[in-house]
């Protein structure tokens, strides 16, 4: 295992200059090779305001936020509300299996028939830009709407990303590797059952499963909730 923290995200001052946010700094776990960045909620929301700025500070201007399924759910409505939008909308796409691991990605929850964007401008939001597939199939499906243009915009992006994002608040490699997994906050369960499933298999017990949790980043007593009632399920090595 290793551990290592690097230089933070910018976080605009206030107007006056009077006011002056730290850095942002998420830190980079390393367990069997694989390297884990996991933000606070906290930094997840300042965050959102960075990307926000960005977007802001570049003087563009949408009609409409697309929010990705499920990733991009959480974040969209502090994001429109940064932005002083209300046209906010939902699509579902999903690829991951596992953590690294993606399948074809297809829409599962596509937009209402009825929804239209002739002549608009449209930001698709999801947390993260990985190998961007997700993305690449939410944009085809947009663009079926007919918007004049469509921007990406993300909290991670993965420079391996074979789709560009317009607007990020941090790259994977700004803090670990291009590969990097990010824990976010509101998968607590999700990526805690994942990573279980995968340990328990290598032959962890369940205390060091729990303490690798710890390390990364995950709230202690949300981590023993949910791998604690689902550990006698998960296969053995």
């Amino acid at each position: 295992m290793a551990t290592q923290e690097r230089k933070g995200v910018f976080v605009p001052p206030s107007p006056d200059g009077l006011i002056i946010p730290p850095p942002i700094v998420i830190k980079e776990t390393i367990f069997d090779d694989e390297s884990y960045l996991c933000p606070t909620w906290k930094q997840m929301g300042e965050l959102t305001y960075v990307l926000a700025r960005k977007i802001i500070d570049a003087g563009d201007r949408f009609d409409r936020v697309i929010a990705l399924a499920k990733g991009g759910w959480t974040w969209a409505r502090t994001l429109v509300d940064y932005l002083g939008m209300d046209q906010l909308h939902s699509a579902r796409v999903k690829s991951y299996e596992d953590v690294n691991i993606a399948n074809e990605p297809e829409i599962l929850e596509p937009l209402p028939e009825s929804l239209r964007f002739d002549g608009e401008t449209v930001l698709v939001h999801d947390e993260v830009n990985d190998t961007g597939g997700t993305i690449r199939e939410a944009l085809d499906h947009i663009q079926e709407r007919n918007p004049t243009r469509i921007k990406i915009a993300t909290h991670c992006f993965k420079p391996h990303s074979k789709v560009p994002t317009d607007y990020y608040a941090f790259r994977s490699d700004d803090f670990g590797r291009v590969d990097s997994w990010v824990a976010f906050p509101h998968e607590v369960a999700e990526f805690s059952l994942s990573r279980a499933k995968k340990w328990k298999a290598m032959g962890l017990s369940m205390r060091e499963v729990l303490e690798r949790l710890d390390e990364i980043g995950m709230p202690p007593h949300q981590s023993r909730f949910y791998v604690g009632r689902a550990w006698d399920s998960l296969p053995a090595a």
